[in-house]
């Protein structure tokens, strides 16, 4: 064979060879490219799924709701999500165009930020990041893949992104509005009216040093020998006294503009933390002592349900004759009724009576 054929078969091999590398090296790309976005509707769909469908199907799985944890904002927020991703994928998985690129940018960009508020919010690894980190991949492969000259049949053009803008905003918002209606955000604070506490004598029996009252529910057997009438203040149900020792128990019903955002299982506990109850206790005895100085606070069970108290000291007058006293509040949350028991005498005469005083608070027993 002559040495001129010899190179131009060789050439011609070479060619072929290097041709069909590139073809492979174009095809696989174009796989990689299409695969974001195959794995972005998938992740799409999940989002919609696992915001809708499955909070509903799996109701009463507590470890199940636990996992599912969402707010109507987080609800909304993964739909939105999971529609544009599931559009985005439709049109990456088409014939590569001159858009393409910008499709698996903005999958890279939505990927990553909510990769991150995921770990920031939850602590937790998400799915997202790996659609963050295989779209960082196909943006390295279009080097390698021929971008159609045609206009593709389903483009997203500007107009379409400003309704998918406004298709989130609204989503967004209404679930935005949703979880801050629930949390009480709307409620207006200042013209809330605490209801009266009924002291019906229809209400309570009076047996001896027992004292039952039946609408709320609760018993309590007051010192032998003790005086007992109805309180004095609006909130005041039940006191006993003698010779300067007294026993009050404060009856306050939840307003029902909180009553939808409160479970009825709930304590004092799940409502505010032991520091919270001792600032907000100790706001409401200085509007009435502004002299009163805490001593001490913790919290307690009565009836085996959890209660906060708080003991103070305050310079007291009544009928002519000051004092120094002691009081001690016992507060407790026992569906949608805030019951707070007040005890207290003279600050002489206080560690005296001390124990009875808490004899009679520990007989404090819910009937229903």
């Amino acid at each position: 064979m002559p040495i001129g054929t010899k190179i131009g078969a060789n050439l011609f091999i070479n060619k072929n060879i290097m041709s069909e590398e590139t073809n492979q090296k174009t095809e696989k790309a174009t796989k990689h490219i299409k695969q974001v976005g195959t794995f972005s509707q998938i992740l799409g769909w999940w989002k919609i799924i696992a915001a809708t469908i499955l909070p509903v199907m799996l109701t009463g799985s507590s470890e199940l709701s636990e996992f599912l944890n969402y707010s109507y904002s987080d609800l909304s927020l993964n739909i939105v999500l999971g529609i544009i991703l599931i559009i985005l994928g439709s049109r990456i998985k088409k014939d590569i165009h001159k858009s393409t690129k910008k499709y698996v940018w903005v999958i890279l960009i939505l990927s990553g930020i909510f990769g991150f508020i995921n770990i920031a919010m939850g602590g937790k690894t998400s799915i997202m990041f790996l659609l963050f980190a295989y779209s960082i991949y196909a943006l390295t492969q279009f080097k390698h893949v021929k971008i159609s000259d045609e206009k593709p049949k389903y483009k997203i053009t500007g107009k379409k992104w400003v309704l998918l803008m406004v298709a989130f905003v609204l989503i967004f918002g209404a679930g935005l509005v949703i979880d801050l209606n629930q949390y009480g955000y709307f409620i207006d604070e200042e013209n809330i009216a605490l209801p009266d506490t009924d002291k019906n004598s229809d209400n309570y029996e009076q047996i001896g040093n027992l004292y039952r009252n039946n609408k709320y529910g609760f018993r309590i057997k007051f010192p032998e020998g003790w005086e007992q009438q109805d309180g004095d203040g609006p909130h005041v149900l039940r006191k006993a006294s003698k010779d300067g020792h007294s026993i009050n128990i404060l009856v306050q019903e939840l307003p029902k503009e909180y009553a939808s955002l409160i479970d009825e299982n709930m304590n004092v506990k799940d409502l505010y933390s032991l520091g919270e109850f001792k600032n907000t206790a100790y706001e409401g005895i200085t509007e009435k002592f502004k002299e009163a100085k805490v001593i001490d606070y913790g919290e307690i069970n009565i009836d085996n349900i959890p209660a906060y108290w708080i003991s103070y000291q305050t310079p007291y007058s009544t009928m002519g004759v000051s004092f120094e006293g002691i009081m001690i509040n016992y507060q407790i949350f026992h569906k949608n009724y805030f019951y707070t028991i007040t005890i207290g005498s003279s600050k002489d005469e206080f560690p005296s009576v001390e124990s009875t005083l808490k004899q009679s608070v520990s007989t404090f027993v819910f009937e229903k």
